[in-house]
């Protein structure tokens, strides 16, 4: 290389190097104007916040030494601008009207979940082209959601959960292709679900639960392979299930409950081999369930209440390993019982109410260990409670009312040590009440044995069940006077004892249970009056029954008993009163009564006690008479008293006094 073309080259890189500078003179201007425009940006929209709001962002301020990339909640990237909002749970109240959407182009990430944000989501969020990850769930947001949303072409994952906003889903969503979770539940939507969702073939999560859509569920949607989680619930959607739901083969959880669905389940679901959830509660779908819903042994939780659903358990949940939780009340299923469910080690909770099902109840119900709640009430079971179903020791709540279920309550149900809810009702138990149920440790708070033939006293040993808010024992036939211990259920609410046998008088303590709001005790033989301690203090009481025993006096003046329909406490013939029916206390007619019983009675009384001194007297004058006739006659013989004493009237009333002991009272007829 020549000296002149050395020279041109050291030219040419010189230039080259300036160029270079100029231009990283530019870089660093624009992100040092940019920084200073979203420091800016960000303390204006702290402005507008309530004062309280600002309170909690001390950090944002100006005249710290802290670099606004290190504000709460704030991320920068590599070029220091603003590329993460993140202010969760912080308790900020405000709006989104004063920030400038505008001034975060580098913003990938937006965050403001569980705050009290109000107002609309403004339309200008549709300009951070580079926004991947939209969360404003729980707030109040209102308005709809903006149809700008699709234009954000690297938007992953948008959450509106738990808002107020109102319209329809807008179709420009489907143009975010990139989208896998998409929640919008807990908000007012209305209209039908969009079909431009078939185009959103990453999406895996579909949240639109708790909103107020109708129509159909789309058969588009079971082009969408990738969904794992789909929840419609709590809409107003209408029609089938669709068949084309049975493609989702990697679909753990599906449900639709509390909709207005309809027609039979597809047979296709059963290709949901790893479905976990299956959830069809509240709908008005027939037939039959798919019979290999636990095929592979992934099921965890299945609802299918309150439907029309018919036929046998599918054998595919006979041993379901996997089941956590059942409910398939209010149906018309059928089946032995007995033979439709084995061992369920996982089972916490089961509902079988309001079906047909026949048969015994099975002993293996205890070996599920981990049951808690256990409901087959309605149904047409028969036998008895086996024993065995005390096993389960973690049981909290039985409801095996309205069968046909005989014999003893068992003893042992003691063991299940945490029951809070016996309900034994309308079955055809006999035998006494097992006082081994009330344990010292006993956690009981609803007891219902009512509609059985159970006779016996009511057990002292209730007492231990300090925690017992309803107590139900009526019509049965137990005999005896109501325990005075039952006053030591201070949380009682409601007290039923009606249509039994029970004799004696009302305890005074009912009157003075500082929760009872209920207390039926009629059709009984109870005696007495109403005891002064219903009337005396305020009371909680709201619904009374005394009617049909033989209880007298007056009905309390208070609000439980002046409010009390008539037949409420009909059927008592000494009571009274100012309600209706009854004669007022204070009446003439009561008064009359009163004198005339005192006229009648004294009358006879006394009556009855002159007759005794009438007779007694008479007997005595009798042995008088006699013994003088004899006097008379032996004088007579001897000579005549008149002859001799000439009639003297004198010595007559003598004789006359001293037979009558000078007149006594005793002698008087």
């Amino acid at each position: 290389m020549s000296y002149s073309q050395a020279i041109s080259s050291l030219s040419m890189h010189l230039a080259a190097a300036m160029a270079l500078l100029v231009l990283a003179s530019s870089s660093c201007s624009t992100t040092a104007s940019l920084s200073n425009d979203e420091a800016a940006a960000l303390l204006r929209w702290k402005a507008s916040l309530q004062n309280q709001s600002q309170s909690l962002l001390p950090s944002w301020d100006v005249g710290s030494n802290q670099s606004y990339c290190n504000w709460t909640g704030i991320a920068c990237d590599n070029t220091s601008s603003v590329a993460y909002i993140i202010l969760n749970n912080v308790g900020l109240t405000g709006t989104l009207l004063s920030f400038s959407f505008s001034s975060f182009p580098h913003l990938v990430r937006f965050e403001l979940h569980n705050n009290s944000f109000y107002g609309s989501v403004p339309a200008q969020i549709g300009n951070l082209s580079r926004l991947y990850y939209i969360d404003f769930s729980k707030n109040h947001f209102t308005g709809k959601v903006p149809s700008e949303l699709g234009s954000l072409r690297n938007l992953q994952c948008l959450y509106l959960s738990d808002n107020k906003l109102s319209g329809t889903i807008p179709q420009e969503l489907g143009m975010s292709t990139l989208v896998w979770d998409l929640q919008l539940s807990g908000n007012n939507l209305t209209g039908p679900i969009p079909t431009s969702i078939l185009n959103l073939t990453n999406l895996t999560n579909l949240y639109l639960f708790s909103n107020q859509l109708s129509g159909p569920i789309p058969q588009q949607l079971g082009l969408l392979r990738s969904l794992k989680k789909l929840r419609l619930p709590l809409n107003n959607l209408v029609g089938s299930i669709p068949h084309s739901l049975g493609n989702l083969s990697s679909l753990t959880e599906l449900v639709l409950f509390n909709n207005r669905l309809s027609g039979p389940i597809p047979s296709e679901l059963a290709n949901l081999t790893h479905l976990q959830a299956f959830l069809i509660n509240n709908n008005k779908l027939t037939g039959h369930l798919p019979q290999n819903l636990c095929l592979d042994g992934s099921l965890t939780t299945l609802g299918a209440s309150k439907n029309n659903l018919t036929g046998n358990i599918p054998k595919s949940l006979r041993n379901c390993n996997s089941l956590i939780r059942v409910r398939l009340e209010n149906n018309r299923l059928e089946g032995n019982l007995q033979e439709e469910f084995g061992v369920l080690p996982s089972l916490d909770y089961m509902d079988l109410s309001y079906n047909r099902f026949r048969g015994k109840l099975s002993e293996k119900w205890g070996l599920s260990k981990n049951l808690t709640k256990l409901v087959i009430s309605n149904n047409q079971l028969t036998g008895n409670i086996p024993p065995d179903l005390a096993a389960a020791t973690k049981l909290h709540f039985l409801d095996l009312s309205s069968n046909h279920l005989v014999g003893e309550i068992p003893k042992n149900l003691r063991e299940s040590g945490l029951l809070f809810h016996l309900n034994l009702s309308n079955n055809e138990l006999s035998g006494n009440i097992p006082t081994e149920i009330f344990g010292t440790q006993s956690r009981l708070q609803n007891l219902d044995l009512a509609a059985n033939n159970l006779t016996g006293s009511i057990p002292r040993e209730i007492a231990n069940c300090e925690n017992l808010q309803n107590l139900n024992l009526g019509e049965n036939r137990l005999a005896g006077g109501i325990p005075f211990e039952i006053e030591k259920l201070q949380f009682l609410q409601s007290l039923d004892l009606g249509d039994n046998n029970l004799m004696g008088e009302i305890l005074s303590q009912l009157g003075k249970m500082p929760r009872l709001e209920k207390l039926n005790l009629s059709h009984n033989m109870l005696s007495g009056s109403i005891p002064s301690s219903f009337g005396d203090q305020p009371t909680s009481l709201i619904s009374i029954d005394i009617s049909y025993n033989n209880l007298k006096g007056p009905l309390p003046n208070t609000k439980a008993f002046v409010d009390v329909p008539y037949e409420a406490y009909r059927g008592n013939n000494g009571l009274c009163g100012n309600q209706k029916g009854l004669i007022p206390c204070s009446s003439p007619e009561v008064r009359t009564k009163t004198k005339l019983v005192l006229l009648v009675v004294v009358p006879l009384v006394g009556t009855l006690f002159l007759s005794l001194i009438v007779v007694g007297i008479f007997q005595f004058l009798s042995k008088r008479v006699i013994l003088k006739a004899e006097n008379e006659i032996q004088v007579v013989q001897n000579e005549n008293l008149f002859e001799i004493w000439s009639y003297d009237g004198k010595i007559v009333y003598e004789n006359i006094i001293e037979a009558t002991e000078d007149f006594n009272e005793k002698y008087c007829i």
